[in-house]
């Protein structure tokens, strides 16, 4: 078995990697090929390959977020895969002994299911959802969208979002949500998803026009993982831990956001 970083891998393996991705996660085959030879490209990776076939995978994203008061590069770990037959033989172990090492100077954390499977390496669970109550407000109503514009809507999903939707990957994501009987509301460049009178998914350009259509929807509760500070909403429980969880190291997580 080898074990290499994307500048010393073939691209000829990314069909392996697509498959890879398939059989550990809940996503179609055109988003597992859009985030693996489009939007990796920009990015880093690192595979075991075996019997000339990738086994084992992880994703090292980079981003820009705001720590204490500048904005700083860190690194989320995703998409950390193994094939079934190869589980347990230590494959994901060498890969983020690997990865830290190559990265030890820098601030990482990762998305993961099972955060206890990370505990060895000093990793803190920190991921929670936040429940807020709406206030009611007397903002101006505005009139909600007929139509929905998929390229802008897109866009400001990406503005907001760590992973960069083309627009039919986009689509196929947010049809996920509607299938399961959510429905999408939008004001210009405002856009939320929601079902029983529940945000599940927003993006917007300006709060006080999110305020404002979430007032149309009557919606009641809006549930994030980040601490939003508002006159306009109040949190209506403590913070719960999820079971997919943002796991840091070398960071506190307040100092993030």
């Amino acid at each position: 078995m080898i074990t290499k970083f994307k500048d010393d891998l073939d691209i000829k393996y990314s069909k392996d990697a697509i498959s890879l991705w398939i059989e550990n996660f809940n996503d179609s085959k055109q988003f597992a090929k859009y985030f693996i030879e489009d939007y990796s490209a920009n990015h880093d990776y690192i595979w075991t390959i075996h019997d000339d076939n990738v086994v084992s995978m992880a994703y090292i994203i980079k981003k820009n977020v705001l720590i204490k008061g500048s904005i700083s590069v860190v690194y989320l770990i995703v998409g950390m895969a193994t094939k079934n037959i190869y589980s347990k033989k230590g494959l994901m172990k060498n890969i983020i002994n690997l990865i830290l090492e190559k990265y030890k100077n820098e601030f990482i954390f990762m998305q993961a299911d099972h955060w206890e499977y990370y505990k060895n390496w000093n990793f803190l669970n920190v991921s929670s959802i936040y429940n807020y109550k709406v206030k009611h407000c007397n903002h101006e109503k505005i009139m909600i969208d007929n139509f929905i514009d998929w390229s802008s809507m897109n866009k400001q999903f990406n503005n907001q979002g760590s992973i960069q939707y083309d627009i039919k990957s986009f689509q196929e994501y947010i049809n996920m949500f509607i299938i399961d009987g959510a429905k999408i509301a939008s004001i210009g460049e405002t856009y939320i998803v929601y079902k029983n009178n529940t945000v599940i998914n927003f993006a917007f350009k300006e709060f006080k026009t999110f305020i404002n259509l979430l007032n149309m929807c009557e919606i009641n509760f809006l549930q994030t993982h980040f601490p939003i500070e508002s006159n306009y909403l109040s949190l209506k429980n403590e913070k719960k831990y999820t079971k997919s969880t943002h796991i840091f190291s070398n960071v506190i997580f307040n100092s993030l956001f």
